[in-house]
């Protein structure tokens, strides 16, 4: 077991635990920041006063993933809101059961920079995806495992920078309107792997960016299969600049 990161995981559902019982934003606020930028490897910073609780559910809007320095476009996701329904003892136990997730993405943005690099190289899964392709497939957060009974994701716009060695930049944009419910989601790592997926492959990024998902995609292959919903592959609309 990965002591370090179970102990991660036990700080940060004690401090929302705490924040549910005595109605602090802020500690909940820190707490969640915290625990995602360890879930996705990246700075992530929530609109504090947008955060809403109630007994067992919680409500955050505008949640900002941002890119590396690296990158001159600062954010790589904007999402608008997120609500989780869960069961509020399971957040002291092992497992965490949620009832309902609901995420509303606003903009998923993909850079590639001249030398081919990609923000989306700096995405844990991606990471773990690149280092060792063949155990991929079987990694989930240690020491404690979450459940999602009903998962809604709804992606508007991705948004593709291509910046040449010339300093060129073609933006492409799609406009996806997304519109997906999932049954069973089994782990957060699963509900990472959907959100890359349905924006890259409705998009055909990944043949634009040479990206093999396969690894991504099969451990989520019966939880997409399953999926209901309005989702089609779009073409984008272009612009170049210097």
């Amino acid at each position: 077991m990965n002591v370090k990161r179970w102990i991660k995981w036990g700080i940060a559902l004690g401090l929302i635990a705490f924040a549910l019982n005595y109605g602090s934003d802020t500690y909940s606020r820190i707490a969640i920041e915290k625990t995602l930028t360890s879930i996705v490897g990246l700075r992530t910073i929530i609109d504090e006063s947008d955060i809403g609780f109630t007994n067992s559910d919680i409500e955050i809007r505008n949640l900002f993933i941002f890119n590396p320095n690296k990158f001159n476009q600062r954010r790589m996701v904007d999402i608008s809101k997120i609500y989780i329904d869960f069961d509020f003892p399971a957040l002291l136990e092992k497992e965490v059961h949620l009832k309902k997730l609901v995420i509303h993405l606003k903009e998923f943005t993909v850079v590639r920079l001249p030398n081919k690099e990609t923000n989306l190289d700096y995405i844990r899964v991606i990471q773990e995806l690149q280092k060792n392709p063949a155990l991929v497939e079987t990694i989930k957060e240690k020491g404690i495992d979450f459940h999602f009974d009903h998962m809604e994701l709804r992606i508007e716009t991705v948004i593709f920078f291509d910046i040449s060695k010339k300093g060129k930049v073609k933006k492409k944009e799609y406009k996806l309107n997304l519109n997906q419910q999932f049954k069973d989601v089994d782990s957060i790592e699963s509900v990472q792997r959907i959100i890359l997926t349905e924006a890259i492959t409705k998009t055909a990024l990944d043949k634009a960016l040479n990206l093999n998902l396969k690894s991504v995609i099969k451990p989520i292959h019966g939880i997409l299969k399953g999926a209901i919903g309005i989702t089609k592959k779009v073409l984008p609309k272009t612009s170049d600049s210097r």
